[in-house]
C-alpha cells in the first residue's frame, strides 16, 4: 500500500471582533465621582453681606424704618438683631451693624446719623436650619437695599450677583453637610 495525502481545506471563520449587542439590564448608570468636600476650619462659619449706598449715605431714620420692616430690632452691642422666639428661647438669625467702625448705631440719636453702608452678618454652626437662616439674611439684605436705595454686596464688597448667591448657598450647604458628617463619626 501507498500513503494517502489528505488535502486540508482552510475555512475562513468570521469572528466578530466588534462590540456585541448591549444587553438591556436595568442598572443605573455609574454615578459621577463626588468632588471632595471643601475643608472647613473647626468652629462656626461667619458670613457677611453688605448693603451699600449708591448715592447719598443712608439716613438714620430711614435705616431704623427699613430695619423694622425686616424684623430687625435694636439690641445688644448697639446693633440690630433679627431674632426668633421669645423668653429664654431666643435664637438670633443674624445681626446688622454699621459698616463704619466700630460698627455701632447711636440708638436714641438716629435722626442725625448717616451711614454709607450696613453689614449683615450671621454665625453658622453647621445645623440643618443654617441654609434657611442664610436665606432670611439674603432676603433681608435685598429688602434693605430696595427700601434704602442701595445695593447688596458680598464679603469682598463686590456687587452680589445671582451666581454669587448660588455660591453662598452651596457654601452653607457644604458646611452643614461637613459638620453633620463629622458629627456622625464616632
Amino acid at each position: 500500500g501507498g500513503s494517502h495525502g489528505s488535502g486540508g481545506e482552510d475555512r475562513d471563520t468570521e469572528a466578530e471582533d466588534g462590540p456585541g449587542q448591549p444587553e438591556f439590564e436595568l442598572e443605573p448608570p455609574p454615578a459621577p465621582p463626588v468632588p471632595a468636600p471643601p475643608e472647613f476650619p473647626p468652629g462656626p462659619m461667619i458670613l457677611q453681606l453688605y448693603v451699600t449706598a449708591t448715592g447719598d449715605p443712608f439716613e438714620g431714620a430711614d435705616i431704623v424704618h427699613a430695619a423694622g420692616r425686616c424684623g430687625l430690632e435694636p439690641g445688644e452691642m448697639d446693633i440690630f438683631h433679627c431674632a426668633l422666639g421669645d423668653g429664654d428661647d431666643i435664637q438670633t438669625l443674624f445681626s446688622m451693624a454699621n459698616m463704619v467702625k466700630p460698627g455701632t448705631f447711636p440708638f436714641g440719636a438716629m435722626a442725625e446719623f448717616q451711614s454709607p453702608g450696613l453689614t449683615l452678618f450671621a454665625q453658622y454652626d453647621g445645623t440643618p436650619d443654617d441654609p434657611g437662616r442664610m436665606e432670611e439674611m439674603l432676603g433681608t439684605a435685598h429688602s434693605l437695599a430696595h427700601d434704602l436705595g442701595g445695593e447688596v454686596r458680598d464679603e469682598s464688597r463686590a456687587v452680589l450677583t445671582s451666581e454669587g448667591e448660588r455660591r453662598l448657598r452651596e457654601r452653607v450647604m457644604a458646611f452643614v453637610q461637613a459638620r453633620l458628617a463629622s458629627d456622625a463619626v464616632p
